[in-house]
């Protein structure tokens, strides 16, 4: 056997390669390739009329959201806490000091079927361990203002038996009653004669939100329940959407602002601000 030296194989082995390369044919893609390709190609992308389905829906969407998205947040309004809550007082360090006191020769309350020998709005400042008083039967000259660092309550001692309704108009514009209402005082109408009554129940005071503006509270007195006066807070309190909401407070206010007769009750308003 005749052995071949390295050298002389591996220049063999390039010779051959480089005759197959040179008599190998062309290579280029056939015509049944290119129909596979395409066809590869159309059933990998997105149909037309999908496409356009996709934009229907997505408009459908767009139009039903707004229609109901007001809906929806109208009937959120329902959720709605006001802006007042519920927590023990300051301590304070003597008795209540009446703030703005009757000037003499000014005018008092009115003499009137009812009467009372305290009807007090009572607050406390955050800086300040007292308790200051007002007469809201009088007609106050300015307004008192409080945080919602301070607190506030009123208290009631009726000369004879009566019904009381207290509301509070807040900065919200939300209308909140106050009394008589389970989650502030456990005391129901009708109040009795020459007892002294707090809203909320002691050892609670309320306190304002973070919201700022002009709080009114409403106190109504009669020697009779006041049967319109809960129906119409009824209404407002059941309304669905924000529109019902205002609809029925202002039927509410304008029966509270002069329309409520002598006879039904006696109303006494009165306004702080809240900063």
């Amino acid at each position: 056997m005749v052995s071949m030296k390295d050298e002389d194989f591996e220049k063999t082995m390039d010779n051959w390669a480089a005759d197959e390369v040179e008599s190998a044919p062309q290579l280029r893609p056939t015509e049944e390739i290119y129909r596979m390709i395409k066809a590869q190609r159309e059933k990998s992308s997105f149909p037309v009329y999908a496409r356009r389905v996709l934009v229907g829906v997505a408009t459908a969407c767009l139009v039903l959201s707004v229609i109901i998205l007001p809906v929806i947040l109208n009937l959120s309004d329902r959720d709605y806490k006001p802006s007042i809550g519920l927590r023990r007082g300051f301590e304070a360090e003597r008795g209540v000091i009446t703030k703005y006191p009757p000037r003499r020769g000014g005018k008092g309350p009115k003499k009137m079927a009812i009467s009372f020998h305290q009807l007090m709005f009572h607050y406390q400042k955050a800086d300040t361990p007292l308790v200051y008083g007002i007469d809201i039967r009088f007609p106050q000259e300015e307004k008192i203002t409080l945080t919602t660092n301070d607190n506030y309550r009123l208290v009631i001692q009726p000369a004879s038996e009566c019904y009381i309704y207290t509301y509070q108009l807040d900065s919200c514009g939300e209308l909140v009653k106050l009394f008589p209402n389970n989650v502030y005082t456990s005391v129901q109408n009708p109040l009795q004669q020459e007892q002294t009554y707090h809203v909320p129940s002691e050892p609670n005071w309320l306190y304002l939100g973070e919201k700022e503006g002009e709080e009114r509270i409403y106190v109504v007195a009669s020697a009779q329940p006041v049967q319109k006066l809960e129906e119409l807070y009824a209404q407002y309190d059941k309304a669905d959407n924000r529109r019902r909401r205002q609809e029925s407070l202002s039927h509410f206010l304008k029966e509270l602002d002069g329309e409520l007769p002598s006879k039904d009750g006696i109303v006494w308003r009165f306004v702080f601000n809240h900063q």
